[in-house]
């Protein structure tokens, strides 16, 4: 069965570009990148969404704000505990950037797409790959030019979304939040 799924590195406002990547999965482990680049708006990113058809889409944001009073969620907290550094989602750009997630979220999910939260720094270190460049080599994705910050994050966010569809990632949950990553990919 082949999968449509998609990356998305958002950013907090309509104003700046995010990185947006989608990938075909096929059987086993075989990923082709139909996409990258970068939009401003959620109606951009929506219609490019439903243009490929996408079943799932993992976002490089927090999707649930922490409790009232708290810097961090309790996921995030296990995600430091495992030794990954995130932002705390109260800061004033972060919560900008998560209320902008949440409104999306539900539109997404209305079209029936499924929405998960990543995070891809996080995502390429449990990987165990050194660079973006590792990854996208030991994954053999075919890219055609030198991508942006933005569009590498939102590859990674798009190649754990074909994990996660697979059940081969990692998901670390609590009450307030799931985030996948990636599983050991690159050996030593």
């Amino acid at each position: 069965m082949v999968n449509i799924c998609a990356g998305l590195d958002l950013s907090g406002s309509e104003r700046k570009s995010s990185g947006v990547s989608i990938v075909e999965v096929g059987k086993g482990l075989d990923i082709k990148v139909l996409y990258v680049g970068r939009l401003r708006s959620n109606s951009e990113i929506t219609e490019l969404l439903l243009k490929h058809c996408v079943r799932a889409v993992a976002v490089d944001s927090p999707l649930t704000l922490p409790s009232r009073g708290k810097h961090f969620r309790e996921v995030d907290l296990k995600l430091v505990k495992m030794g990954y550094r995130v932002l705390p989602p109260s800061w004033a750009s972060m919560k900008k950037l998560t209320l902008r997630a949440i409104n999306l979220v539900k539109e997404l999910k209305s079209l029936g797409i499924l929405v998960i939260e990543t995070h891809p720094t996080s995502s390429l270190r449990s990987s165990g790959c050194d660079s973006f460049d590792e990854l996208a080599g030991k994954l053999h994705l075919e890219l055609s030019r030198e991508l942006s910050k933005d569009e590498k994050d939102a590859v990674i966010a798009a190649v754990t979304c074909a994990f996660h569809l697979l059940n081969k990632d990692i998901v670390v949950k609590d009450e307030d939040g799931e985030i996948a990553i990636l599983p050991r990919i690159c050996v030593e």
